[in-house]
């Protein structure tokens, strides 16, 4: 991920390598250790990498957030906490 921090609205890109080759995912975000919400889909590449772009929502009262990658029923990935700039 990176960065690790900014401001609601700005680009963060995930990257991901050692995932199942050609699998469909959803990205989403929410606070540590919660549910979360999915922000788009993605698609690894015939290598099992992964790189796409998400902007940061605005989640009130949220100031850390994690990225998850998910397959189906199975979390995949969950990124290290994003810091919402006050």
């Amino acid at each position: 991920m990176s960065p690790d921090h900014g401001l609601v609205g700005s680009t963060v890109t995930l990257t991901a390598t050692g995932l199942p080759k050609d699998e469909p995912l959803l990205v989403g975000v929410g606070a540590p250790n919660t549910a979360f919400q999915v922000l788009q889909s993605a698609r690894t590449s015939g290598k099992g990498t992964l790189n796409v772009e998400v902007t940061v929502p605005g989640r009130q009262g949220d100031t850390h957030l994690v990225f998850v990658l998910r397959d189906g029923d199975a979390v995949k990935l969950t990124s290290k906490p994003f810091r919402i700039a006050p």
